[in-house]
């Protein structure tokens, strides 16, 4: 999932296009999301995919990161 969390997510919803269009969390977080379905599921997650300006790098800072991935196996 896009984290909301980072400055790459606040700049796509900033612009015209598809994510401010489609894309929308209001009041969740990615660590919000994940711990609903832990409820049902063993997950875990990491942030993904460094973004700042033109570059891209494999930090695992929040802020940094424009995607969040959970993966989940059933209880």
């Amino acid at each position: 999932m896009f984290n909301p969390e980072s400055a790459y997510f606040r700049g796509m919803l900033a612009r015209e296009g598809y994510v401010k269009k489609n894309v929308n969390y209001p009041g969740l977080s990615p660590e919000k999301i994940k711990k609903e379905l832990s409820g049902r599921f063993n997950v875990t997650g990491e942030y993904l995919l460094g973004i700042e300006g033109d570059e891209v790098s494999s930090s695992d800072d929040a802020k940094d990161c424009a995607l969040y991935a959970i993966k989940g196996s059933k209880k």
